[in-house]
């Protein structure tokens, strides 16, 4: 089988699989196994495990998950609204405070309100 024609079922294979609603991971890692399957036989089958191990514990599919779950736990708990707050506190003398407690403690610019029409 040559390429266009191997390209041509990898295609359509992707898209019957998304068109019958499989989820996207799904769908690449069936599509997957049919190619090694075509390619070299079932001879390569006992490597999925290993592969499918080894790329779902990589530092990056577990560190950028957990960063993102501790954001919200920071979030949901408080901490952030309250750090912010003695950041703000903190630097109130100062000129020109911190951007992002005053960004984000600050009312709604003028700018913004002078573009609203006046009711009559």
């Amino acid at each position: 089988m040559g390429w266009p024609e191997t390209l041509l079922l990898y295609g359509a294979l992707i898209g019957v699989f998304l068109y019958g609603g499989a989820l996207i991971g799904a769908a690449i890692g069936i599509v997957g196994i049919v190619g090694v399957t075509l390619a070299t036989g079932i001879r390569l089958w006992p490597t999925f495990g290993d592969i499918i191990w080894n790329t779902a514990t990589s530092f990056t599919l577990v560190a950028i998950p957990l960063f993102v779950l501790m954001g919200e736990i920071i979030l949901r708990s408080g901490l952030a609204r309250r750090f912010y707050g003695g950041v703000a506190e903190v630097l109130r003398g100062m000129p020109g405070h911190s951007p992002i407690p005053t960004s984000s403690d600050a009312p709604p610019s003028r700018h913004l309100q002078a573009r609203r029409s006046p009711r009559r």
